[in-house]
This record gives structure tokens, sequence and C-alpha cells, in this order.
């Protein structure tokens, strides 16, 4: 069976306990990134061992993984922010799943799409999710303009490491005065919701943090 989890808090603190059973209860525990892993484990109070798997796909890991599903084994697969799926490597797994007619659970829980969205300051009646945006500058830019042509809010996602990259082209195509909100670590302790300026936003010295940004609409673009 394959379980798709998010990493997200309950009103305590702590992983909800239907997560924190099956992170001690799963064959095969499966995170992004050794920080995602280390935040749900210390929230379960548990200590075990896990696998990596992200973007970069390691093969080892991938045959691994798969080799225990088809042994129908449980392998349980927890994102770094919000739910499996979105702009994330789980839907792999899910399709790997499905193709194999594994078992499938979901543990709910939010995603961090909806939150940054609760959030906005704004009544978003529409909205076009972009995911990631070319790592090109050039053909980033063009994205974004396609985006600022939509007439409605556009939902981006990237790495954090290229957050800096990011605002400075929608300062270009949006104008600095321009207002979106910039969601961080959401579900962590360290999590932020700033509705500024993309002038304010990149003077703030914002680190390297997991990220979803709104942009504004057709009708709330600022130069």
């Amino acid at each position: 069976m394959l379980i798709l989890a998010g990493n997200s808090l309950s009103p305590d603190g702590g992983l909800p306990p239907q997560c924190a059973s099956w992170l001690k209860a799963a064959d095969v525990v499966i995170f992004e990134e050794d920080r995602g892993a280390r935040s749900a484990l210390k929230k379960a109070g548990l200590q075990r061992t896990y696998l990596k798997w992200n973007e970069h796909k390691d093969p080892g890991t991938w045959e691994e993984l798969t080799n225990a599903l088809t042994s129908k084994k449980t392998v349980l697969y927890m994102s770094d922010q919000g739910m499996p799926g979105t702009a994330d490597p789980g839907y792999k797994l899910a399709d790997f799943a499905q193709i194999n007619s594994i078992p499938i659970k979901v543990l709910p829980g939010p995603t961090s799409i909806s939150a940054a969205i609760a959030a906005f300051p704004k009544n978003v009646r529409t909205f076009f999710f972009g995911g990631f945006p070319p790592r090109d500058k050039a053909a980033r830019k063009r994205f974004l303009q396609a985006c600022s042509k939509m007439g409605t809010h556009c939902v981006l996602m990237d790495t954090p490491y290229r957050l800096g990259a990011l605002l400075e082209d929608i300062k270009a195509v949006y104008g600095g005065k321009s207002k979106a909100l910039l969601a961080m670590d959401i579900e962590m302790e360290s999590e932020e919701f700033l509705y500024k300026s993309i002038n304010e936003l990149l003077d703030k010295n914002l680190g390297k943090r997991l990220f979803v940004i709104i942009l504004p609409s057709t009708f709330e673009r600022h130069y």
C-alpha cells in the first residue's frame, strides 16, 4: 500500500495522530529532504530510518521504493510542504501504484496552495496554478508575461534558492509597486505570510525558504 501525506501540524503543534501512527507503522518512509524528515519525525516523537525522493530522482531509491510496493509492503511518502501531487515528485509514486493496482491511502491535510490562497487578502474567485516557472531567465520572463495577461491571480512555486531571481523578474513584468502574497514555510514553525509590494519583498532578507507566491490579477498591477 502507498500512503500519501503532507507534513502538516495539528492544533497542538504536533503531527495529526493518523500521520504519526503511519510514520511508525510503515515499512518504508520517504521524505523529499532531510529538513522535512527531521521536522516530521521530531513532531511524531520517533527515531527511524527513511529514504529521500525528490526532483533529482535517485534511480537506486526509485528501485527500492517500487520493489517495496510490489512486495506488498506499506510505503509512506510525506512531502515537504502541504499535500503531495501538486508540483511534487510524489505523483510518480501515485502513478506507479495506479498502474500496478497497488492500493493508495491519502492522509488528508492542507495543501500549500490552498493555505496561501486562504491568507490572500483579496477575493480569489479564479486562479491559474503556474507551478514552477522555467529556470531560464528569458523563458521565465515570457512565462510571467503570459501569466500577466490572463486576467486572474497566478500561483507560483519554485525552489528556495531561486526566490530572489523570480521576484526580480516579477518586478520587471508586473511592476515593483504591485502587491503579491509570499507564503513561506507553510505548516512549519517559521511559517510567514507577507502581503507586500514586490519592491518591499525584494528589500527584505528572506533567505532560502520554501514558498508559494500569489501574483496580482490584471487589475491590481502597479508600476
